[in-house]
């Protein structure tokens, strides 16, 4: 049974016949008609009886008209939750983003799509790595992730996002004297502290850090213990610069020389996504166009002195 049979059997039991039921479906009083006794012929039983000019449902025509009132209720039901989630009434937004790019730029892109969209709800998946980012993606477990570029997995979209550099933070006595600029190449004499899901040069800027390390003092399997480790003049590591603000105020930090950079992209599966996922991508590529026309960023706090 097809929904345009239920609702024209519905209109003629709440309209009592045929004539005024067709005026409100706005269609002809034959097709209706031929409705009505098609499904009769597919119940092989009698649904109305006519007395005089109305038309009043059998029993069995009342029994199937309580059942139809639910179902049309729970189709109704499930085409408003769709509708809500495609206009942005509702849903879910999963991203996929390490701890040192939620910080920045996560947080405000996310700020301004819940100010856009207030009623979806947004998940950040922590992950330590881009690969595992990318394997979020690729299983749905994730609508989009920010991830350090070149992406290489043939149904994952990575977009270029923008460059930040990374830089030295730490009050260890090796770093007294160097100004706020540090060479690349006495970054092997600092002690120096590491997360250990980093190990191994996954990414680009990760293979380059990897090369100019030394002495490495601490391995820490969170990032957030490494920081306390940094604030407490155990060890230095690299940072980017928006992070360090938030999570490592008044540390001194040191630009590298020559610079040790990392490409951010977002990422999202190759295929038509979530309505939700759609205005986050396009939020996100809106706001990097509008920082790109804008001056060559400056630093935001002076390196250390």
């Amino acid at each position: 049974m097809e929904l345009r049979q239920m609702r024209y059997f519905l209109a003629v039991v709440d309209h009592g016949g045929i004539t005024r039921a067709a005026r409100e479906l706005f269609i002809s009083q034959p097709s209706l008609s031929q409705a009505i006794r098609t499904l009769e012929s597919q119940f092989d039983t009698l649904l109305f009886d006519r007395v005089g000019r109305e038309l009043r449902p059998t029993s069995e025509g009342l029994a199937l008209a309580e059942s139809l009132r639910d179902v049309l209720a729970l189709v109704d039901d499930a085409s408003d939750r769709v509708r809500n989630v495609v206009e942005l009434r509702a849903g879910r937004l999963t991203i996929a983003a390490a701890s040192t790019l939620a910080i920045h730029p996560l947080a405000g892109l996310v700020d301004a799509f819940l100010r856009c969209h207030p009623r979806v709800s947004v998940h950040i998946e922590d992950v330590g790595t881009s690969s595992h980012a990318i394997s979020l993606l690729r299983s749905g477990a994730a609508d989009a992730a920010l991830v350090e570029l070149p992406v290489a997995e043939s149904s994952i979209i990575a977009e270029r996002f923008g460059v930040e550099e990374l830089l030295v933070a730490g009050t260890v006595t090796a770093l007294a004297g160097y100004g706020g600029r540090i060479p690349a190449s006495a970054i092997s004499r600092l002690p120096m502290g590491i997360v250990s899901r980093d190990e191994g040069g996954h990414t680009p800027s990760l293979r380059t850090i990897a090369g100019l390390l030394g002495d490495i003092r601490a391995t820490c399997m969170d990032r957030q213990l490494l920081w306390e480790l940094v604030q407490g003049g155990a060890v230095a590591t690299f940072i980017p610069e928006r992070v360090a603000d938030v999570m490592l105020p008044g540390v001194p930090l040191y630009r590298v020389d020559p610079p040790v950079m990392r490409e951010i992209g977002i990422a999202y599966r190759d295929g038509p996504p979530s309505p939700a996922a759609d205005a986050f991508l396009s939020l996100a590529f809106a706001s990097e166009r509008t920082t790109a026309t804008k001056a060559a960023a400056t630093s935001d706090r002076p390196a250390a002195s």
